[in-house]
Order: structure tokens, then sequence, then C-alpha cells
């Protein structure tokens, strides 16, 4: 069941999830599309996440303003102010980032620089409500490297009081599955007035779409989406776990099976929420070869 869609106001849009920045340069939705769009999430009773390269302009506004929204956007210097979730692309964004305890923010992150994150939060981590790190490399996590993980999360410092950091807060707090919900709870409207399963969906390939705002969407295989058809994630208590269907596709060509790196990146941080309870693995494939 939908719940919220995602305004891709541009298509160069910055990425917030795993999926690659689009080239700059793409085109802008106009307002007789974004008009359709708030006119959609209006008469189904949406949310809607707004997702810009830059600041609207008046008559865009206008027409988002007839609907409960948020912006996210990438930081500068420039549009710090407007966006309510501020993507960085670098820990050292945080240096610049203004302070507003207000803030959520959404780090991508290779594993490569999972190192930084200790100094990272030791220094800001008061610059902000909310943190969601995103490795946006998580498929290639091995179970060596996972030990590496295992030691960085017990090194990292108390949060001040109130504060989030997706990684570490929130396996603890779950009490069901906190997936992305792609094709099922949210889906994408590009600019060209199209649907997508998620705006990565549409950086891949802009003519696989799954309907448009005249047609109206349709999902293919929209079952394969739901957890109830993923095997494995439907038996899983990673319940912080993303389940990125687009990282799913790129990995497994399947939507509903993440890769092994998925997996144990996962595991590794459910097993350090929740300590007085670990799984004897970090890949659930490891059961099954049982």
């Amino acid at each position: 069941m939908l719940r919220y869609l995602v305004i891709l106001l541009d298509a160069d849009a910055p990425s917030f999830c795993h999926y690659p920045d689009p080239p700059k340069g793409g085109d802008r939705m106009d307002v007789e599309t974004l008009r359709k769009a708030v006119y959609f999430a209006q008469t189904r009773d949406l949310a809607v996440d707004v997702l810009c390269s830059r600041p609207p302009g008046k008559e865009l506004r206008e027409e988002l303003d007839k609907i409960n929204h948020i912006y996210i956007g990438q930081w500068d210097l420039t549009s710090d102010s407007i966006w309510d979730i501020t993507v960085l692309d670098t820990p050292e964004r945080l240096a610049n980032f203004k302070p507003n305890r207000d803030k959520n923010v959404i780090l991508r992150l290779s594993l490569s620089q999972m190192h930084m994150l200790p100094e990272m939060l030791c220094r800001y981590s008061n610059r902000f409500l909310r943190l969601n790190v995103m490795f946006t490399d998580s498929w290639t996590m091995t179970p060596e490297r996972a030990e590496e993980y295992r030691s960085l999360l017990e090194s990292l410092p108390s949060l001040p009081e109130g504060v989030q950091v997706n990684i570490i807060t929130d396996r603890a707090t779950l009490e069901r599955p906190n997936h992305c919900g792609a094709g099922e709870t949210h889906l994408t409207v590009a600019p060209n007035g199209n649907f997508y399963v998620c705006p990565g969906f549409f950086a891949d390939d802009p003519d696989h779409s799954c309907g448009s705002l005249d047609t109206g969407p349709a999902v293919p295989l929209a079952q394969l989406y739901q957890l109830d058809h993923a095997p494995l994630c439907r038996q899983c208590d990673a319940w912080q776990c993303k389940r990125c269907v687009w990282m799913n596709r790129l990995r497994t060509r399947e939507v509903n099976t993440p890769s092994r790196g998925q997996c144990i990146t996962a595991h590794v941080e459910r097993n350090f929420a929740v300590p007085d309870n670990p799984t004897s693995y970090l890949d659930p494939f490891e059961i099954i070869g049982r």
C-alpha cells in the first residue's frame, strides 16, 4: 500500500541512497507535471518527499505548498537552509555544516571511508538530530572486513541525548522491519511524468517506467517487492536493514534477494545493537548451507 511519493523534481538531483549520483544537467519537472503529481498525492493521502538539485522557483513552490512535503537536497553554502534532509557526500562536509539540532542528515560513504566515523561523530554529533550513514558499496562487505566494522562500531563515541545515528541506534528501538519499501510503500515520479520503483531505477533506465501520472502506476510483479515474497528477509530480524531493492536487482538480479555483503553488513549492525542475543551467522545463506 502506497504511503508516500518521491517527487524527483530534477533528473540530476543527488542520490540519497545506494544508487550513484546521476550526471549533471538533467531536466527539471515542469509546473503542469508537478501539478499532476501533487494531485496524485492529495487524492491518495500520500506524504511527499521532494528530491532537488537546486531550490525550486516560485511557481513550483506554490504547487508544492498545496501539500505537506519535505525537501531533500545536497549541502552547499547557498542552499543549506532550505533542505529538511541534507545529503552529504564526504564526512568533511560536516565541518562546514551549520549546526542545527532539528536537522536530518544523510551521509553517503564507501566502506573504505568507514574508519572516519569515530572522529567525525566525536567532533560533529552535536550538529544534527539524526544521521543516516549510507554505505553505497555495502555489497562488497566480507566476513574478514566485518570484523573491522564490528570493532569500529564498538569504538564509536557516545551520542548526545536525543541524537540518532541509524547504524547505532535504529535496531535497538525497532519492533518490526524498517525496510526501504520502494515499489510497495512508495514510488517515484520523475520529471517526465512517469513512475519508477525508486530514483535509482529512473537513473538506470528512464525508459523502464511503471506507469505514468496520466495512466496511473503499474508495478510489474508487484508482489516481489513485498516482504512476504522475500524468503530470506521475511525471517530476518536485522530490522534496521533497508533491503535496498535497487541494489538487490543490481547484485543478484532479484529485487527480493539481497547480496551476501548486504546481509553481512546488516547483521554486524544487528549484533552490535542486540549483544545479548547475537545471531550465529552473518549471512542467512549460511543456515541454508548447514
